[in-house]
């Protein structure tokens, strides 16, 4: 999802991969795999790859410690996006789109704060969540 092409920032992905809970790892890994060849529809996370992109722009210049973090938020806002569809039940069909640009802006209206503190991002909601989770 994002832009790794160097040692540096393959070690911050690997290190934020590790971060997040194994349940989460698994369900990413089985949301990404999905090809419409099985019986589960395609979910596909429009815009994702920008999202990665103005966040790992924003933390360029933050500790390693901080973009670890970064990184592992958006893996589990991409967690919270597949969720967000639920019931996610067995179903051949059409392509479901979510479209992470509210995420995008999101990010653009908290910069200042997601520099300080990368767990902000929990704080984005999509649309349908509960207000108190």
């Amino acid at each position: 999802m994002g832009r790794v092409t160097t040692k540096d920032m393959c070690s911050v992905f690997w290190s934020a991969w590790k971060q997040i809970p194994g349940d989460t790892q698994c369900y990413l890994t089985v949301e990404l795999a999905i090809d419409g060849l099985s019986e589960y529809r395609v979910i596909i996370l429009y815009y994702m790859p920008a999202l990665f992109a103005k966040v790992l722009s924003l933390t360029a210049d933050c500790p390693r410690d901080k973009k670890v973090n970064a990184i592992a938020c958006l893996m589990m806002l991409m967690m919270r996006a597949y969720n967000s569809i639920i019931p996610h039940e067995p179903v051949q069909g059409p392509i479901f789109e979510i479209d992470m640009t509210d995420a995008i802006e999101f990010v653009g209206k908290n910069a200042a704060a997601i520099v300080e503190n990368p767990f902000v991002l929990n704080r984005y909601r999509f649309p349908g969540d509960d207000a108190d989770a």
